[in-house]
């Protein structure tokens, strides 16, 4: 595709390279032209997240995470040792970002 169709726009909901492929060495999301769409969120996750939702006046961070955040999700290589889940799960511990899995 990269050669036919450079300026394809994709549509997709994972953003990062992960793939099977040692020859794809390259995410094919570009920030510049892509679209994210959410991943499928079944009604009972939507319903915990609005019963779990203040007005905006009182909101004093607007984030959710959807995902594990346990210690067994440490740093990835990848990311240059950052602790990306380590930071999320002690902002929900300060009640700044609520979780669910």
């Amino acid at each position: 595709w990269r050669e036919e169709i450079p300026e394809s726009i994709f549509l997709t909901p994972e953003t990062w390279l992960f793939n099977d492929f040692p020859d794809q060495s390259e995410p094919c999301f570009n920030t510049w032209k892509d679209i994210a769409i959410p991943g499928y969120l079944h009604r009972h996750e939507i319903l915990s997240l609005v019963s779990q939702a203040k007005p905006l006046s009182e909101r004093r961070h607007l984030a959710v995470f959807l995902g594990r955040t346990d210690p067994s999700r440490g740093p990835h290589p990848a990311t240059g040792e950052a602790d990306v889940r380590g930071a999320i799960r002690r902002l929900h511990e300060e009640g700044k970002v609520f979780v669910a899995q």
